[in-house]
C-alpha cells in the first residue's frame, strides 16, 4: 500500500466502501438482495451471520475455485459457525482495478449450504402430490418423507462438489421415492389380495441414505445397492 501512488491510495478507499456496499446492501447479488428474494437466503444470513469481516490479502494470492466467472477467483469466503462470522478474504488488487466481488451466491451455496436447503424445500413440495396418488390407491393416510439427517451433516456429502449435492436430493425424490411408492401403487392395483396386505401394513414411508454407501443386500442381484426394512 505504502508503494502505491496517491491517486491509486484514494482509489483503494473509495472501492473498500464500494465494495462494502455491494457485498452487503446495494446489489441484487448483495446479502441483503439475495435475503430479499429467496426465504432460504434469509433464514441463513439471519441465522448464521452476526458478524462479517473483510480482510485484504496484500499479495494478491487468492484464487477460489468456486464461482462461475474470473472476478470469483478474486476473493473467498469462509464461515465460524460457532461465533457466527462471515470472513471475505479478498486480493488487494481489486481495490485498485476497481474490482466487483461476483457471484456471491454461489460461495454462500457452499458455505451456508444453501443450495441443499433449496433443493429439500423443491422435493417436500412435491411431495404432496405423490402421497396424494398413495394414499388414494392404499385407501388411508400415508406418511411420506425422507431423512435428510442420514447424509446431509456426512464428511462423504461435504465432500461432493456443491451441483453434485443437490443433484443428490432431488435423485432422492424422482429415483427412489417416486419408483418406491410407483412400485407399490402397481401392486396394490394388480392384485386384490395384495392391496389388502399393502393397506393394512404401509402407514408410513421413510428413505434414507447410507452415506458410507455399506448396504450390500443379498435379497436379489440386481439390488444389492439398498435394502427395505419394514417396522410393524
Amino acid at each position: 500500500y505504502l508503494k502505491l501512488s496517491l491517486e491509486d491510495k484514494s482509489k483503494v478507499f473509495f472501492n473498500l466502501t464500494y465494495q462494502a456496499r455491494c457485498f452487503t446492501v446495494d446489489s441484487s447479488e448483495s446479502l441483503a438482495g439475495l435475503a430479499g428474494r429467496d426465504e432460504i437466503y434469509k433464514q441463513s444470513i439471519q441465522y448464521l451471520i452476526d458478524v462479517i469481516y473483510f480482510v485484504y490479502d496484500v499479495k494478491s494470492t487468492v484464487k477460489d475455485t468456486i464461482g462461475s466467472d474470473s472476478c470469483s477467483q478474486s476473493y473467498k469466503l469462509n464461515h465460524n459457525p460457532t461465533n457466527k462470522t462471515l470472513t471475505a478474504t479478498i486480493n488487494f488488487t481489486t481495490l485498485i482495478e476497481s474490482q466487483s466481488m461476483s457471484c456471491l451466491h454461489e460461495k454462500l451455496d457452499v458455505v451456508l449450504n444453501v443450495r441443499t436447503q433449496q433443493k429439500q424445500r423443491e422435493v417436500e413440495e412435491a411431495l404432496p402430490e405423490i402421497k396424494d396418488r398413495l394414499c388414494s390407491r392404499l385407501g388411508h393416510d400415508v406418511d411420506i418423507g425422507i431423512n435428510y439427517d442420514s447424509f446431509v451433516n456426512s464428511t462423504e456429502y461435504a465432500a461432493m462438489p456443491i451441483y453434485d449435492r443437490g443433484a443428490v436430493v432431488t435423485d432422492l425424490l424422482y429415483h427412489v421415492v417416486r419408483r418406491l411408492t410407483s412400485f407399490i401403487c402397481d401392486e396394490s392395483d394388480r392384485n386384490p389380495t395384495q392391496k389388502e396386505i399393502l393397506s393394512k401394513g404401509i402407514t408410513k414411508v421413510v428413505v434414507s441414505v447410507d452415506a458410507s454407501s455399506n448396504i450390500k443386500d443379498t435379497t436379489h442381484h440386481y439390488g444389492q445397492n439398498y435394502k427395505l426394512v419394514y417396522q410393524a
